[in-house]
């Protein structure tokens, strides 16, 4: 009995350390492609840009914010709390070396038709967007199944992960249609969209909001005639949403927030052909952009 425990015991184990093996390449490897992304993107001007990004006091969205503030663009930092939006935007344009193109707007996407009046305010603040980053969302701090989620913690989710999407997009495009402006709105959905993700794995009511995201973009997509709408699907992301969400052991292996701009970057860049009304997997589209780059990395790299 104690050998056949200690034989079973001994697989466990190796079974374990094949698949460390497997996310430290797969890590490895995701590092160097993120290196190639950047430089196929890099040609790729963002000066002058007016951005809004929404949820961007931290996490993908904060990392987002300073990529392009440090690459020229003006934008506007958005957060639910004045003070936590006013730090966010200081630190922001420290970080980019900049005094005059960062700005803050705070406003609770919860409430309804709190998307529009971001717009607003967005659009006062620098005169108009060329690009809208709808990113802010909630996730249910623990997993739990279907049957215990209540109808206000659904209607919560799906009013901040699509709802204030919906009017984010609707006055964006209005505000470019507008004023001719050719932009680009990308909404950031989640691999828990793709129906062959959908599991028991307790996150019901994320997972259907950005079902309905991902709706929403494609209907904004089929009347969206001048303004380029693209939904891009992160990887699991480090961020204090998710990390929480998973044990410590996989923490290692999540991405970090600022790996998710050389795809946002093509993405709002890219000619309007080649990315309106599609979805984006970030760790597919990062591998396409590196293996469109020809200049080999060094070894110091």
């Amino acid at each position: 009995m104690m050998k056949r425990l200690t034989l079973v015991l001994a697989g466990m184990t190796i079974t374990a350390i094949r698949k460390v093996a497997v996310r430290v390449r797969e890590t490895l490897e995701m590092e160097r492609n993120l290196v190639l992304a950047a430089r196929a993107v890099e040609s790729e001007t963002l000066a002058g840009k007016r951005v809004l990004i929404t949820g961007s006091t931290r996490g993908i969205g904060r990392a987002l914010a300073t990529a392009f503030a440090r690459q020229g663009a003006s934008v506007v930092v958005h957060g639910r709390g004045e003070s936590d939006v006013q730090r966010a935007a200081v630190a922001i344009a420290q970080a980019a070396e900049t005094a005059d193109r960062v700005r803050g707007v705070a406003v609770d996407l919860s409430k309804s038709g709190a998307g529009r009046e971001l717009v607003e305010r967005a659009v006062h603040e620098l005169g108009g967007l060329d690009v809208v980053i709808n990113n802010a969302a909630i996730h249910d701090p623990t997993r739990k199944p279907i049957w215990s989620t209540s109808s206000e913690e659904m209607l919560r989710t799906l009013t901040v992960n699509c709802m204030a999407a919906f009017d984010v997009a609707v006055a964006a495009g209005r505000s470019m249609m507008a004023q001719r402006i050719a932009g680009r709105i990308l909404n950031i959905s989640s691999g828990a969209a793709d129906s062959r993700n959908v599991s028991d794995s307790g996150i019901a009511s994320y997972g259907i909001s950005k079902i309905a995201l991902e709706g929403l973009s494609e209907y904004l997509a089929a009347e969206a005639h001048d303004v380029t709408v693209t939904t891009l699907r992160p990887d699991t992301i480090a961020t204090d949403m998710v990390s929480p969400l998973f044990p410590p052991e996989r923490h290692w292996t999540m991405l970090p927030p600022d790996s998710v701009f050389p795809a946002v970057r093509y993405l709002v860049c890219a000619p309007r052909e080649q990315v309106h009304g599609k979805v984006f997997d970030q760790v597919a589209l990062i591998r396409m952009l590196a293996s469109a780059t020809r200049t080999p990395l060094t070894s110091t790299e």
